[in-house]
C-alpha cells in the first residue's frame, strides 16, 4: 500500500490478521485470557471506546490561541516584576496564593519587641503612670510608701513597712 492510500475494512483486517499471526513482529508473548484488538471482531474506534477521533484533542482556531496568549502576555504585566505590577498592600482578607513573609517584615516585628521592652518595669525607657487617672489595663499594685502618704493624708501616722490594722470605725467613717 502507498502512503495515503484508501483501504477497504476488508484490508485492514487482513493486515491486522497477517500481523497477528507473525510471531516475530511481537515484542510480548500474549498469555490466555488477554484480549487483543486483533482478536476482535469490531475493530471500528469509536464504537469500542465511544470516542470519536475528533474527541481525541481540542481543536482551536488561530483566533483563540492568539486570545489564550494574548491573556497570558497580560496576566504577566500584573505578576511580581512586571510592567503593572498588582499590590497587595491594603487589601483584608486571605489571599488565594500564599504569602511569604520579606526578612524585613520579620525584623520590624523583632524591633517593636525590642522596643516595647524598653518602656516596660525596669526597661531602659520605663513608663511612669503616676498622674494617669482611670483604670489601668494591667491590675496596679499599690506600694507602701503610696498606702502610708494615703493614711497620713486621712488622718492616721503610719511609717512605711508597718503593718497596717484598720477597724471598722475608721472604715465606717471613710467614703469608698
Amino acid at each position: 500500500m502507498a502512503e495515503h492510500e484508501t483501504v477497504t475494512k476488508a484490508e485492514v483486517d487482513d493486515k491486522i490478521t497477517t500481523h497477528k499471526d507473525d510471531v516475530s513482529a511481537h515484542h510480548a508473548k500474549t498469555t490466555a485470557g488477554e484480549i487483543n484488538l486483533a482478536d476482535l471482531a469490531e475493530k471500528d474506534h469509536a464504537s469500542l471506546t465511544n470516542v470519536t477521533a475528533a474527541q481525541h484533542h481540542a481543536r482551536y482556531t488561530d483566533a483563540e490561541v492568539l486570545l489564550v496568549a494574548a491573556a497570558l502576555v497580560h496576566a504577566a504585566r500584573h505578576q511580581n516584576g512586571g510592567a503593572d505590577e498588582i499590590s497587595i498592600a491594603g487589601l483584608s482578607g486571605l489571599l488565594a496564593d500564599d504569602q511569604h513573609v520579606l526578612d524585613a517584615e520579620v525584623l520590624a516585628v523583632a524591633a517593636a519587641l525590642v522596643h516595647a521592652a524598653r518602656h516596660q518595669n525596669g526597661g531602659a525607657d520605663e513608663i511612669s503612670v503616676a498622674g494617669l487617672s482611670g483604670l489601668l489595663a494591667d491590675d496596679q499594685h499599690v506600694l507602701d510608701a503610696e498606702a502610708v502618704a494615703a493614711a497620713n493624708a486621712a488622718g492616721l501616722a503610719l511609717a512605711s513597712g508597718k503593718n497596717i490594722k484598720l477597724i471598722s470605725a475608721l472604715i465606717d467613717n471613710q467614703t469608698w
